[in-house]
C-alpha cells in the first residue's frame, strides 16, 4: 500500500529543448532539419553532467571542426588617418595578384570600390562626410581581406 501511495505521486521530468526568440523558423526538406532564430545578442552556455542550457544562438549539437584563416597577410599602409581630402593605400610591389579596395559607410553601405595596383593608390575622401568608414582590401584570386577603421576629419 505504501508503495502504491509513493508510486502515486513521483513523476519523471521529462525536459525539451525550448527557445525563447524574437524571431525564427523552421524548416524540414527529406532528412534536412534548418531551425533558425534572429534577435539573440548574448552567448553563454552552462551545464553539468546531465543537462546544458545555452543562451543566445541557436544552438544545436553541432560541432565546428574548422574555421578557414581569411586575413590577407599582406602588409598594406592606410594614411593618413584620420583623413582629410584624400587616402592612400600602399601596396607591396611584389604581389601577383589583383586586390580591390572598397569603402563601406557604418551602415554597411558600399560607398566606393575600385581595382588597385602595386604600389601607392590614392582615394579621395571629398565627397564623403565626417565620420568613421570601414576600408576592405580584398584578394580578388582567393577572397582572403583584411579591413580598415577610417576616420574622415574636415
Amino acid at each position: 500500500m505504501l508503495s502504491l501511495f509513493v508510486s502515486g505521486f513521483a513523476t519523471a521530468q521529462n525536459i525539451q529543448n525550448d527557445v525563447v526568440a524574437s524571431g525564427g523558423g523552421q524548416a524540414t526538406a527529406g532528412n534536412l532539419d534548418l531551425e533558425y532564430t534572429i534577435g539573440e545578442p548574448v552567448i553563454e552556455t552552462v551545464g553539468n553532467a546531465t543537462l546544458t542550457v545555452t543562451q543566445g544562438f541557436h544552438q544545436t549539437s553541432l560541432i565546428i571542426t574548422f574555421i578557414e584563416d581569411l586575413s590577407l597577410n599582406v602588409n598594406v599602409r592606410v594614411f593618413p588617418n584620420p583623413a582629410q581630402s584624400t587616402l592612400i593605400v600602399d601596396m607591396p610591389v611584389n604581389l601577383d595578384y589583383d586586390f580591390t579596395c572598397t569603402l563601406y559607410n557604418m551602415q554597411g553601405e558600399k560607398l566606393f570600390s575600385e581595382l588597385i595596383t602595386p604600389g601607392k593608390n590614392t582615394i579621395s575622401m571629398q565627397a564623403y562626410s565626417n565620420g568613421n568608414y570601414v576600408l576592405m582590401v580584398k584578394n580578388r584570386t582567393n577572397g582572403k581581406y583584411t579591413t580598415y577603421k577610417i576616420t574622415k576629419n574636415k
